[in-house]
């Protein structure tokens, strides 16, 4: 944070002697922005109509969590915006395995999402939107949170997540394609990437002038690598 504000703030000498680090910025943005971010935006939603935004995703602790997005209109700013509300997580830590299959139920995530809003005294009549990937669980026409946000707001729009459509059309298509395509762009990625490890870090590429004059095309072009989406059935979803 020190390094943010010094970038943000480059005349101020506040900003360069602030000393704050790991411990007091986790502090700092938990105990005060966060809580008072959170007033102003249930203000804007108590008297605003949004859309519920949500999908669930599993940490580096194997943690399944699920974030709960708004999308409404910002009649300050004159233009629509999209705003994080709360991250929650899918399964408390019990060590009930009952309790915790339970926990990924639909009448548990929905209840989830409403209890995210009711703390904060938002009435649902504000909700007229709701976003998902295509799971049952979310999408499905009986006993499913879209099922239940339908009961609860008749008049609500409910889109399925188009990156996920997307997904698993593409999957789908994939089938038809032979395995040497997978194995071509998995290959072309897998060499590039070990060339650039070899030409950015190794002291014997330092000298090298082809490898130099490599270097100097990527930056000129700025190209980046990314990791190639697996093909044949199995295609990653990385939107």
């Amino acid at each position: 944070m020190p390094t943010l504000l010094v970038n943000i703030f480059p005349n101020s000498k506040i900003a360069k002697d602030l000393a704050v680090r790991r411990t007091k910025s986790k502090a700092i943005i938990t105990n005060v922005i966060s809580p008072s971010h959170k007033n102003d935006l249930s203000a804007i939603l108590k008297t605003t109509k949004f859309s519920v935004l949500t999908d669930e995703s599993t940490d580096i602790a194997a943690s399944k969590s699920a974030c709960i997005v708004e999308k409404y209109f910002n009649e300050h700013f004159g233009k629509v915006m999209t705003s994080l509300w709360e991250v929650t997580s899918v399964f408390d830590e019990k060590g009930d395995p009952q309790f915790l299959e339970s926990q990924g139920t639909t009448e548990h995530l929905f209840s989830q999402i409403m209890t995210a809003f009711d703390k904060y005294n938002i009435p649902p009549t504000n909700i007229n939107g709701f976003g998902s990937d295509g799971c049952n669980v979310m999408m499905g026409e009986y006993n499913s949170v879209s099922s239940r946000f339908k009961e609860l707001c008749p008049d609500i729009f409910i889109l399925k997540c188009i990156c996920h459509s997307l997904h698993l059309c593409s999957s789908q298509a994939c089938k038809s394609l032979s395995r040497a395509t997978e194995d071509l762009a998995r290959n072309i990625y897998t060499f590039f990437t070990t060339f650039l490890l070899i030409l950015f870090y190794s002291p014997v590429a330092k000298g090298n002038t082809i490898l130099g004059n490599f270097k100097c095309l990527l930056r000129l072009i700025s190209i980046k690598f990314f990791i190639p989406l697996k093909l044949d059935g199995f295609l990653l979803p990385r939107w």
